[in-house]
């Protein structure tokens, strides 16, 4: 859902210039509508709207404002523009009650444009244009109260008013009345309706709302998830020009999700939202040429192309591309390895809201290797990550509750945290979770919730799932299962060498007892032997027992 929001609110402001102030003549007279036309580019034409425009023509004071705002229409060619002039002609016009008028001095006063801001009159000179008729009016009270632009946010308010425009076929009110649906602003939420609004609008080929429907469908929003009809959607709206639209065709392309992978696609269309200043697709690009967040590279390892991309995205403030840089940093990718030019970019993105940086500068701040040891601030950063749904931190935040680092030790909310990581497949997050289950850590004891867990994780390639899930079998006297489950947990490596050091001591333990095994105190003992000198204290104490007593 996070996605869709920062798509449409990026989108936002160019929508609102289009929608609001552009200039759509449709209403006024046939000859002065022709004399607007002519008067863009030709100059006598341009006389004789300004001598009409002085008779009190309401419509051909309109154009003649239309004509000064800077950017409004490309073509004129007839004069320099003037926004305080341009606020003139506009008044004259919306004094005499013309509605598309009276819309464009509302926005005036409400950007300050020509004069100072004012909301008050901004709301004033719109209501007068809603009334009038004018839906880019009724679009402009709602943003109003959507933004909470000089007023209190109130998004019932802002909905009602954009349901007007709607309701008389107006495509931009029809997507942002979706989008209330879609979220549940100021109304229950209502996929259905979310969907019947955006595909009116879609039907009438608003690009944002072709944009708004392919998002829908891939994240499955009301509808089951069909990535082939996202692709179908974003495909409509790429071709109209929405750089959001193409960096999800592209992006699509890549993961060959709902399309043949073809990276020559994806390329295409990920560089032209990259060129049209979507910074998401700078960072992108410099993931398919490393390979990482679920991209295979497209043309090879690519470091040279990658940095291109990145260093972009960098330059835009791209959180992506800032957590990428320093992952190249890091690795030495392209560049030469600087761990503390690393840190540097991961707090800029970590500080932009990425979640992987945030994960990650948690690790630096609890290890405290590069920058000083502060466990408060990497329980808070964990915390920001986890909030963001990364698993990783999730399960960083659930070790931080358990065991009171950085702050209060809280059983209840390690085993909350445990759980989301858990149910998003994170092997460690389900092995503690097992623990939690078996020793009532935060919930209520339950084993067979406790070896479901553990099996989960040891299927998933847990070692720790592997250890527990013969603690759980020997337990339950299925010695010969819990000698497999120990065995395997023995090849593990790196992090989990603690987890290897209790499998090995398990192991013995089964052969001095014959549990599983043929009785055999000499593999005991070698296995004794193994974990105390890979450090083990207890490991040295059984052995020293075995020596003296024949068992421990």
């Amino acid at each position: 859902m996070f996605r869709l929001f920062a798509t449409v609110a990026a989108t936002l402001i160019f929508l609102v210039m289009a929608e609001i102030v552009r200039a759509e003549p449709a209403k006024a007279g046939e000859p002065v509508k022709a004399l607007f036309a002519a008067a863009r580019m030709n100059k006598s034409a341009f006389r004789s709207l300004d001598k009409l425009a002085a008779t009190g023509n309401a419509t051909a004071e309109l154009f003649m404002g239309d004509l000064y705002v800077p950017g409004l229409d490309k073509k004129v060619t007839t004069l320099k523009p003037d926004l305080a002039v341009a606020m003139s002609w506009y008044k004259k016009s919306a004094e005499q009650g013309n509605p598309r008028a009276e819309n464009s001095v509302g926005w005036f006063y409400l950007k300050g444009l020509s004069t100072a801001a004012d909301t008050t009159k901004a709301m004033h000179w719109f209501r007068l244009a809603a009334a009038g008729g004018d839906l880019r009016a009724c679009n402009n009270m709602g943003l109003i109260y959507q933004y909470g632009l000089g007023v209190s946010q109130d998004y019932t308010k802002s909905l009602k008013w954009f349901k007007k425009a709607a309701g008389r076929g107006n495509p931009f009110g029809e997507v942002k009345v979706g989008w209330f649906y879609l979220k549940g602003m100021g109304t229950a939420s209502d996929f259905r309706k979310a969907m019947h609004w955006l595909r009116l609008a879609a039907a009438k080929h608003d690009p944002w709302a072709l944009l708004d429907v392919g998002l829908i469908y891939e994240d499955g929003y009301g509808v089951r998830a069909n990535a082939t009809k996202a692709a179908k959607w974003y495909r409509l709206a790429a071709h109209a020009g929405v750089p959001a639209a193409e960096y999800d065709l592209g992006r699509l392309y890549a993961l060959g999700k709902g399309v043949s992978k073809d990276f020559p696609k994806a390329i295409k269309w990920l560089r032209m939202a990259a060129q049209r200043g979507y910074r998401k697709a700078d960072g992108t690009l410099g993931n398919i040429y490393l390979g990482l967040d679920g991209f295979d590279p497209g043309y090879g390892f690519d470091p040279a192309r990658a940095l291109k991309w990145v260093r972009r995205g960098v330059a835009l403030n791209d959180p992506t591309s800032e957590w990428q840089l320093g992952a190249m940093y890091l690795n030495g990718w392209g560049v030469k390895k600087n761990k503390y030019i690393y840190a540097k970019y991961e707090r800029l993105a970590a500080h932009q809201g990425n979640c992987e940086a945030e994960y990650n500068l948690a690790i630096l701040y609890y290890v405290g290797s590069i920058i000083h040891k502060n466990l408060p601030r990497a329980y808070y950063w964990y915390r920001q990550s986890a909030r963001a749904g990364f698993s990783w931190a999730e399960t960083g935040l659930a070790y931080c509750y358990d065991s009171g680092t950085g702050t209060k030790a809280n059983p209840a909310k390690a085993f909350f945290w445990n759980r989301k990581a858990a149910r998003q497949g994170d092997v460690d997050a389900e092995a503690n979770l097992g623990l939690c289950y078996a020793n009532a850590d935060g919930t209520r004891t339950n084993y067979t919730k406790a070896s479901y867990w553990w099996h989960r994780a040891a299927y998933g390639g847990s070692r720790e799932g592997e250890f527990y899930c013969g603690v759980s079998d020997r337990n339950n006297h299925h010695y010969a299962r819990a000698f497999t489950w120990f065995l395997l947990a023995t090849t593990a490596r790196g992090p989990d060498q603690q987890c290897k050091l209790r499998a090995e001591i398990a192991l013995a333990k089964l052969y001095e007892r014959g549990e599983g095994v043929a009785k055999s105190l000499e593999k005991a003992d070698y296995w004794l032997t193994k974990a105390a000198r890979a450090g083990s204290a207890k490991a040295k104490q059984d052995r020293r027992k075995l020596d003296m007593y024949g068992s421990f």
